[in-house]
């Protein structure tokens, strides 16, 4: 049975898609391996101890009961976009439509040894905090946004905290206003940065540059950026920024498959913001008339929260403004996010119901 819409990944421009696209009548496949929602800016509460992990997880089974979509909990294995196939751990599922939103996996140009942390789920933020004990030394690989957040949190709770880079200065891709902030605020909290150092090999308990000179800690967390699923790389002989789509999210080589968030490679910073903007786009261009024009993705300022131990950094394009309060904004931001979705989930719901009568 060829399906109408197939939705691959449960992330938020995979869920935020499914759910619109339901709400306009289209029958949706949902295909995620898990079966969970992740708020994955939220899982940093997790090192400062302040939530629980449910907090930042939404089951989808019982979430989606009621609407038209249909969850299927199995893994993609391969994309087969010429005959419009998606297989899967169960099987395979051929399609008019399909989106692509599996999400990212952190970028890894060598395999990483047993011991050595990643920091993208709340699975990993987990096995950090149980790695944690008072007066140990880390060495983070990255620094980025996810990077900065968990030095900020470890240093507040005395950990001596190292961040390399092979930029010269932290947040490298924000403007040169922020990555001052960040430094600074990193100098003022006995943070130190090691800048243009190429990570050649991490260990359990070391880090190895590429000039020969290394780095001993207690715990290395590798949080050097994000990369396409590496199924989408495969399957569409793309790198790892993603996919490449057009300003409508559309593949550049398949007219009927969709590209979104980490696995696509739109020319936007990857984050939750503009994932979640991406999702209606991607519902708005899948449901238009043949005739119609793709609606592009509009170009918005870029816009990060960043908890920085104890103050916080609200990025709004190439602007910035630190203060405590925006240590807490997630909590707000999460809030915000759940009870959308889940007016999203009722208009769906509803939708369903009136086809149904």
């Amino acid at each position: 049975m060829k399906r109408d819409v197939v939705v691959t990944g449960a992330g938020f421009s995979g869920l935020g898609t499914a759910l619109k696209l339901d709400r306009k009548g289209r029958d949706v496949t949902l295909v995620d391996e898990d079966g969970v929602h992740e708020f994955i800016p939220g899982i940093i509460d997790r090192i400062r101890g302040r939530k629980d992990e449910d907090v930042n997880l939404l089951e989808l089974k019982d979430f989606m009961q009621d609407t038209g979509v249909e969850l299927r909990e199995e893994s993609v294995t391969r994309f087969v976009p010429e005959e419009d196939v998606v297989e899967t751990s169960k099987g395979s599922l051929e399609y008019n439509e399909l989106v692509v939103a599996l999400g990212g996996v952190t970028f890894e140009p060598f395999e990483l040894e047993d011991g050595v942390e990643r920091f993208y789920t709340d699975e990993d933020a987990e096995r950090v905090v149980s790695r944690l004990s008072s007066g140990d030394e880390a060495v983070i690989v990255g620094g980025g946004y996810v990077g900065v957040e968990l030095a900020g949190e470890l240093a507040k709770s005395g950990h001596e905290v190292t961040v390399v880079d092979a930029s010269t200065q932290p947040m490298s891709s924000s403007s040169d206003e922020v990555s001052k902030k960040v430094l600074e605020y990193m100098s003022d909290r006995g943070i130190a940065f090691r800048g243009e150092k190429r990570v050649e090999e991490a260990l359990e308990d070391a880090v190895i540059f590429e000039d020969g000179a290394s780095m001993q800690a207690d715990l290395v967390v590798w949080a050097g950026g994000i990369a396409a699923n590496s199924v989408v790389q495969d399957s569409f002989d793309c790198g790892k920024q993603g996919m490449p789509v057009n300003s409508g999210l559309a593949s550049t080589d398949y007219n009927n498959v969709y590209g979104l968030g980490d696995c696509a490679d739109t020319g936007q910073i990857k984050t939750a913001h503009n994932a979640m903007i991406q999702a209606g786009v991607a519902a708005e261009n899948v449901d238009r008339p043949d005739s119609e024009e793709l609606k592009s993705v509009p170009e918005e300022k870029t816009i990060i929260d960043l908890s920085l131990g104890d103050t916080g950094l609200f990025i709004f394009g190439d602007r910035s403004w630190k203060h405590p309060v925006f240590r807490y904004l997630k909590d707000l931001v999460r809030f915000q996010y759940f009870a959308r979705i889940r007016l999203e989930r009722l208009a769906a719901k509803y939708s369903s119901s009136l086809r149904d009568w």
